[in-house]
């Protein structure tokens, strides 16, 4: 997701917020906690802000950077469970060896599998909206580098109500309101780093953020069903509250650094966020279902995700960050 190191020290609470965002999601796959899907929204939001704030003095090569960043960790993640759903089918739950399913997930293509939005890897759901976003910025940025982010909310948008409208699979995807919250993360930009907070282009950002409610109250028929459910209005009851939370947070701790500890955390949220699940299934069906070694309690919550952030820092450590360096060096060379 938005997995990238800001340029300047001044933020480094963003990559804190990082981690908890991370942390959050994890909780949500724990048994007896299941909760912290807000996680999800706000990597959104700071996805937003951080390619805005990322791109700002340079913008070359965005979308190959961006691959470089995400797909090694998470093309050898899925294909480390694919060939272990070909040769284990009976160990996994719901995942399958369909090399259709395998070739839609390696290249963030939406698919459905069991009436969800689920790839191969069980989070990549929100990879396949980081990649349509980088997609959209990277064509914003083509177009006008100053105007990235009002093209880019403007693209966002406009899809958006497309594929609400549609009745193909794809409005579960690209037709949920989550992905509104990448323009929340684009106005935080404007707020907190350019410090305009009356301009015409804010207004666009929230006019756009507030349209599918004005178009609902209007009974607009094209979407007249789009703020009955949590689904449609997730930008609204979770983007929103951490929107406020998030510029707050920039703005009181924009100058606090937080030690190299946490630093080093944000780093590895990208595999703790891609990994923690099939961490916790492979403890919970081999530790607990089958050797029966601890019940699930108050102990093994707190084992579980000691074992899920140190197995993320090793990822992070001796893959993640070995391979991108790699290849940004040949990509610079």
């Amino acid at each position: 997701m938005i997995f990238n190191t800001l340029d300047k020290k001044e933020f480094e609470i963003v990559e804190l917020l990082r981690f908890f965002a991370a942390f959050a999601v994890m909780c949500v796959h724990i048994p007896s906690i299941g909760y912290g899907h807000l996680g999800v929204d706000l990597f959104f939001i700071i996805s937003g802000f951080v390619m805005m704030y990322s791109t700002e003095h340079n913008h070359s090569n965005f979308f190959l950077k961006r691959i470089i960043r995400i797909v090694p960790l998470y093309w050898t993640a899925t294909f480390v469970l694919f060939i272990f759903a070909l040769f284990f089918p009976s160990f996994l739950l719901t995942t399958s060896a369909n090399f259709i399913h395998l070739i839609k997930s390696l290249f963030f293509i939406p698919f459905e599998k069991g009436g969800e939005h689920a790839p191969i890897l069980t989070l990549g759901w929100t990879l396949n909206l980081e990649m349509y976003f980088y997609l959209l910025f990277a064509i914003s940025l083509t177009i006008n580098k100053n105007l990235r982010g009002v093209i880019c909310s403007f693209l966002i948008f406009i899809l958006f109500i497309y594929f609400h409208s549609s009745d193909s699979f794809y409005k579960i995807a690209y037709g949920n309101s989550i992905v509104l919250e990448f323009i929340l993360g684009i106005l935080a930009y404007q707020l907190i780093i350019k410090k305009e907070f009356i301009s015409l282009e804010n207004l666009f950002y929230l006019t756009l953020i507030i349209m599918p409610a004005i178009l609902k109250l209007l009974s607009f028929p094209m979407i007249s069903d789009l703020l009955l459910n949590k689904f449609s209005a997730r930008v609204y009851s979770e983007g929103l509250p951490l929107f406020v939370l998030f510029i707050g947070l920039l703005w009181m701790f924009r100058e606090i650094k937080i030690g190299n500890i946490f630093i080093l955390l944000g780093g590895a949220s990208y595999s703790l966020y891609l990994l923690h699940v099939y961490i916790i299934f492979f403890i919970q069906r081999v530790l607990i279902d089958q050797f029966n070694i601890f019940s699930m309690n108050m102990a093994v919550i707190i084992f579980i995700m000691i074992v899920c952030v140190l197995m993320s820092i090793l990822s992070y450590l001796l893959f993640e960050k070995p391979i991108t360096k790699y290849l940004r060096n040949k990509l610079s060379s």
